[in-house]
């Protein structure tokens, strides 16, 4: 298990990162699929202050994070499919999609996947579908 200090390096790792309670629990279930802190093995905790820290500035990178390339890629094909109007349409989809709630919080392999994904939906029309059900809710 975890130490007590590792996880009062988690929380406050996480407050100086700008995160509330959600957002660290949806980091920690995305790199280690534990749902609590409490249940964190040592290894898992040194995994999590890790992303922590560097998501706070403290540390350069993670090896495995998505680029910033790649994060405005996902933000910019969410604001070309209509998506801006609703924030929780995005954060639905990357939760479902990659088990994280941030773009922020993507592995390479995860934003890849996340790309292609909103690619097909985008190629398929889906998102026109959509606009067009929102304006006859609109009209309605």
């Amino acid at each position: 298990m975890a130490t007590a200090a590792q996880i009062r390096m988690i929380w406050g790792s996480a407050k100086s990162a700008g995160m509330d309670s959600d957002e660290l629990h949806c980091l920690v279930a995305g790199l280690t699929g534990c749902d609590s802190i409490r249940h964190l093995n040592v290894k898992q905790a040194i995994h999590v202050i890790d992303r922590l820290n560097a998501l706070a500035g403290k540390q350069k990178d993670i090896p495995d994070r998505a680029t910033q390339k790649q994060q405005y890629k996902i933000l910019a094909l969410a604001r070309e499919m209509g998506w801006t109007e609703d924030p929780a349409r995005l954060r639905g989809f990357l939760e479902k999609r990659a088990g994280v709630s941030d773009v922020r919080f993507l592995s390479l392999k995860a934003a890849n996947r996340v790309i292609e994904a909103l690619k097909a939906m985008q190629k398929g029309g889906r998102q026109d579908r959509r606009k067009e059900a929102v304006n006859e809710r609109l009209d309605e």
